[in-house]
């Protein structure tokens, strides 16, 4: 529903090859499931605290009972170790790599460095004042989809805009956010993406911040709090919304020539010019205010369009615009929209590329995590003999 198709490939611009070259490991990426349900089930809070910092959470959880292991010889049943509640083991391991949110700087994947632009105004977290928003009308109950309760997830048939919804959950897990999924009503007459704008304001009754975010988009760096993202961006509290912008190229302008905005991902402020301007945006196809509107109810970019072309004109002083190159887009699409998507991953032509990131996050914080354990335990796993020499049948030492 929010999350579709928006354009063609241009001129090949494009290539298949080039968006598969980078990401289509799957082999690299296919056993993220296996990996954490292992950790889960075998190893839990000893193996854990073992190349992990120890930490309390103080978010009130019933612990998913230890499951039982199966021995691999004869069948019987193995007594587990302890096990910590699962949103507390997503915590845990990704607390190491985590971004202070007053952190002067940030280092992304690709080695740029990125400097907060003045003081820090937002110095403590926001914790569950924060809300990760996900909406949606569709059901989501085929094979690999979310809803889907009649079997087990296999990664392999996991389709990527579930992946994406589950990226925004463990994101609001990792960080202490809040976080909700609003299965929506519709409208008779409009594009079910227009349910997004009243939802947005639904959900701002009981947090000081909601942050939405379409199936499709998701954040390139987890580690990064969004406390430190409104610091570095300066969002601050005078403003209703912040919005990225499109691209500069035309496909992307507005009707009168300016770069659009993308509704994919949204910072919203609980204030209440906040809530005029999403009523104003939700009656914009009523046309009692801005004559012309009707035409978004079901033309190319809908609700979107309908903000681009009028609402944020109206309250241009509201509503912050976030760069393009970092909070839209992503590296393998066109390089003339010079939209790379540096924090904030939307997918939006190649939409399977948002379960390909989401297993990177995994297993950028699962990989140093098993590593370190196997090097603190290099004596017990590692045998040396590279002082030895073969000699017909028999090893014998270098020097004899």
């Amino acid at each position: 529903m929010f999350a579709e198709h928006r354009y063609t490939l241009l001129g090949g611009q494009s290539s298949m090859a080039t968006i598969f070259s980078r990401w289509r490991k799957s082999w690299t990426f296919g056993m993220v499931a296996t990996f954490l349900v292992v950790i889960y089930l075998f190893f839990g809070s000893v193996f854990v605290g073992g190349i992990i910092p120890d930490s309390h959470s103080t978010q009130s959880n019933t612990p998913i009972p230890a499951g039982q292991v199966p021995s691999p010889n004869n069948g019987a049943v193995d007594t587990p170790h302890p096990t910590l509640p699962f949103d507390e083991l997503i915590r845990q391991l990704w607390e190491p790599q985590k971004l202070d949110i007053t952190a002067p700087e940030f280092v992304d994947q690709d080695g740029d460095l990125h400097k907060l632009p003045a003081e820090p105004f937002i110095k403590e977290k926001l914790g569950k004042r924060l809300l990760i928003l996900d909406v949606d009308t569709r059901p989501y109950d085929g094979e690999g989809e979310l809803f889907n309760t009649k079997k087990e997830w296999d990664w392999n048939t996991v389709k990527h805009l579930s992946a994406g919804i589950i990226g925004h959950y463990m994101y609001s897990v990792i960080h202490g956010y809040d976080y909700l999924m609003l299965r929506a009503p519709r409208y008779e007459d409009r594009h079910d993406a227009w349910g997004k704008v009243l939802m947005m304001e639904y959900a701002l009754k009981n947090h000081d911040y909601v942050v939405f975010y379409d199936s499709d988009a998701i954040m390139a760096n987890p580690e990064v709090p969004i406390e430190w993202l409104m610091n570095y961006w300066q969002i601050t509290s005078n403003y209703s919304i912040a919005i990225a912008s499109e691209s500069l190229l035309e496909r992307d302008k507005d009707e009168k020539g300016n770069p659009g905005q993308n509704s994919g991902f949204m910072i919203v402020n609980n204030i209440p010019k906040t809530h005029e301007i999403y009523r104003a945006w939700a009656e914009c196809p009523e046309e009692s205010h801005y004559p012309g509107c009707a035409k978004w109810k079901q033309t190319r970019l809908r609700e979107q369009s309908a903000f681009s072309n009028y609402v944020v004109y109206e309250y241009k002083d509201e509503i912050k615009i976030l760069p393009c190159a970092e909070a839209n887009g992503y590296p393998e699409q066109d390089p003339d929209s010079h939209c790379k998507g540096v924090f904030l991953r939307h997918h939006w032509m190649h939409k399977e590329l948002t379960k390909d990131m989401f297993a990177h996050n995994v297993m950028r914080m699962w990989a140093p995590r098993i590593h370190k354990h196997y090097m603190d335990n290099y004596n017990d796993l590692v045998e040396d003999l590279q002082d030895k020499k073969f000699v017909g049948s028999k090893m014998v030492d270098k020097t004899a």
